[in-house]
């Protein structure tokens, strides 16, 4: 610039500065007990994130649940939640780590409303054999003028059948489903309602113990026939071995089939007077041996 005078203009934009404020959005609450409202603090934005801590005056009417929040970096407002607690009036202040803050008045009117009742399971738990049905209430220990709609959640559906919701009518405080037994197993059963209230029951399935019997039959005469039946369970189709303790008393066959039902019939003929013993043997489902046993007598004519 040799020589040349060289004169600098520097502009402040800011000046006179213009002040950093913050502020409640609203600056007012009115809430009744146990409610919550949303609150924003708002301020200008900054580079850096800002840590704010919220206080206040009377905790046992308002409070904040979680009293340290951050503003992220370049926001502007920052919501949290203000819950209510006995009547009367709070004063709520978000303070950031430089000073700055700002007040919010909470007031808090009426009486708290009452809790609602515990939700349960009549009966309690459900024990089931495999193929049973039980039937099972559940109760909201309180009644609305609207229908209600209740979840059911299974933990293991594949060892029992039940209803995905139930519906407790208008004006009442309970309803009814079935549980169906499909395998042996283990499973909760939760229902939960539209207003958060939950329980939950235990449901065991057992598989039922085998059993084979065998009916004893009237009095067998020499020459006639009488019927004796079986019977298998669980139920299944199966072939059954006979087998007579004496021979020359009577005929029977050498194995019967059960129906699916796990049914049959021994026709047993006499032959000459005497008693003996009928062994019936089977195998179940499962593969278990099972016998039955009774005793003919067969009387002459």
């Amino acid at each position: 610039f040799d020589g040349w005078p060289l004169t600098l203009t520097i502009v402040d934009d800011d000046s006179p500065a213009t002040p950093v404020t913050a502020q409640m959005n609203p600056s007012r609450v009115t809430m009744k007990p146990q409610q919550r409202a949303e609150v924003f603090l708002a301020t200008r934005e900054s580079v850096a994130a800002r840590t704010v801590t919220f206080t206040s005056s009377n905790p046992s009417v308002a409070y904040v649940m979680m009293p340290e929040r951050t503003m992220l970096a370049g926001a502007s407002a920052l919501a949290f939640t203000v819950d209510a607690g006995a009547p009367g009036t709070a004063t709520i202040t978000g303070r950031f780590a430089n000073g700055l803050s700002a007040s919010l008045v909470v007031t808090v009117q009426g009486a708290p409303a009452p809790p609602l009742p515990d939700v349960f399971f009549a009966p309690g738990f459900v024990d089931l054999e495999n193929g049973a049905t039980t039937r099972v209430t559940f109760d909201a220990g309180n009644v609305a003028t609207a229908a209600r709609v209740v979840t059911l959640t299974a933990s293991n559906r594949t060892i029992l059948t039940a209803p995905a919701t139930i519906t407790i009518p208008a004006n009442a405080s309970s309803a009814s489903f079935d549980i169906v037994a499909k395998a042996a197993g283990y499973s909760t059963l939760s229902a939960r309602m539209p207003d958060g209230r939950s329980t939950i029951i235990a449901v065991t399935i057992t598989a039922p113990l085998p059993a084979f019997a065998i009916t004893k039959p009237a009095n067998v005469s020499v020459g006639a026939t009488q019927s004796s039946a079986l019977v298998l369970t669980p139920k299944s189709a199966a072939k059954v071995t006979l087998k007579a303790s004496r021979a020359g008393i009577v005929t029977i066959p050498s194995s019967v089939t059960l129906g699916s039902d796990g049914r049959g019939a021994i026709a047993i003929r006499g032959v000459k007077a005497g008693t003996v013993d009928i062994t019936a043997t089977t195998r179940t489902k499962s593969g278990q041996l099972v016998t039955a046993k009774t005793t003919v007598t067969v009387t002459k004519r």
